[in-house]
Parts: structure tokens; C-alpha cells; sequence
């Protein structure tokens, strides 16, 4: 039940509720401007919601700030430089996990992104494409039960849109769920269970 607008005239979400089930897929999709990374920023706390339920399984998670969400939920950026800010490849994998298991966790990343030789490289001197793939593993290293992704595909490759249906198959056969938002319509065809089409709101009287 979910409600939201920037300009009250002109209401982005009303009364919008989606389930998204373990191990399921849900494509996102429609023109600029309906909403999609509004939701994937509600969901993460970036922005604030002001009305309706935010839960994972039993979990409300409206009380919790970002950081604290992130135990639960992950998120892709659409631009890959609003989510990296760590001198190496290798730090950026490794920031917040587990210390003694941090090693090997960020080796195996790296060697599933097809990107172990560029473990000391600073991100920021890669290319666009090669940052989106750094997103996505940072993404992937932190194994939460949900996760989002915002138009993972950008700039990418045949190997690297390979390394994104590795990804999202490998977490659909252990139970996580995916909300795939993307302007890719093949992509969402072939990757998500269902699509939702949101369409440009309408000013209120």
C-alpha cells in the first residue's frame, strides 16, 4: 500500500504493493520518469517512505537506516560511481565483510567476475562497462536475501552479460529474489519470472 510523490500533484506510486518471492525474479520496467529507481530508493532507505509496509519475511523494515538495511538488502546503482569510493578492486569487494573470512570470500568474487587481475587496480580508472561489473560483484559479495539491480546490463559485453545471467541464476537456485529493473526488454524476458510495466502518473485535480 504504498504511496509516494515528489510533487503532490503528480503522485508516483499510490496504493502500490509487489511481492516478491524467494528465489523469484520480478522485472521492473517502463519509460524514464515512472518510478523505477524511486521504488529501488525507497526500498533502501535512500529515500524516506511515507506511508505503507516495508517487510522481509516476518521483518519490518521501515525502522532501519540504510546501513542496517543493507544487511538485508542490496542494491545495484544504475551509476556505477554513486556506489564505488575504495582505492583498489580489492578493497571495494572486501569492505564490510567478515574479517576472517574475508580473503577468500573477495578471491572467489573476483575469480566469478572474471576480474582477479585487476584486484589492485583503483576502480576509478576502469571503464564504464568494467565499474558496472565491479558494482555487480561488490553487489554480489554481499550475499543478502534480496537484491537489487538497476539496468545491469549498461555498456556491458557478451562476457559481461554472461557473468550478469551467472549471477542472477546462481542466487535464484539458492532462494534469493530479484528486482530487475532494466530498459532491456530481451534481458527481462529472459531473466525474470514476471514483469511490471509502471506508466507516467496523472496530476490530481
Amino acid at each position: 500500500d504504498l504511496d509516494f510523490s515528489y510533487d503532490d500533484r503528480f503522485p508516483l506510486f499510490r496504493n502500490f504493493t509487489l511481492t516478491i518471492n524467494p528465489g523469484e525474479t520480478v522485472g521492473l520496467t517502463g519509460v524514464n520518469g515512472t518510478g523505477k529507481t524511486t521504488l529501488a530508493s525507497l526500498l533502501m532507505g535512500i529515500l524516506r517512505l511515507r506511508s505503507g509496509r516495508l517487510t522481509l519475511g516476518d521483518r519490518d523494515l521501515r525502522p532501519l537506516n540504510i546501513a542496517r538495511r543493507a544487511d538485508y538488502l542490496s542494491y545495484l546503482f544504475q551509476n556505477p560511481d554513486h556506489q564505488l569510493f575504495a582505492p583498489t578492486l580489492g578493497e571495494e569487494i572486501g569492505f564490510g565483510l567478515e574479517r576472517e573470512d574475508r580473503d577468500r570470500r573477495v578471491g572467489d568474487i573476483l575469480e566469478s567476475f572474471g576480474l582477479s587481475p585487476l584486484v589492485g587496480y583503483p576502480p576509478a580508472m576502469l571503464s564504464f562497462a568494467m565499474r558496472k561489473r565491479v558494482a555487480l560483484a561488490v553487489t554480489a559479495a554481499r550475499d543478502t536475501p534480496f537484491v537489487i539491480l538497476d539496468e545491469p546490463d549498461w555498456g556491458q559485453d557478451r562476457e559481461g552479460l554472461e557473468t550478469i545471467r551467472r549471477y542472477v541464476s546462481d542466487g535464484i537456485r539458492r532462494g534469493v529474489g530479484f528486482l530487475l529493473i532494466s530498459h532491456n526488454e530481451d534481458l527481462v524476458r529472459e531473466l525474470a519470472d514476471r514483469e511490471i510495466v509502471l506508466e507516467r502518473s496523472r496530476p490530481r485535480d
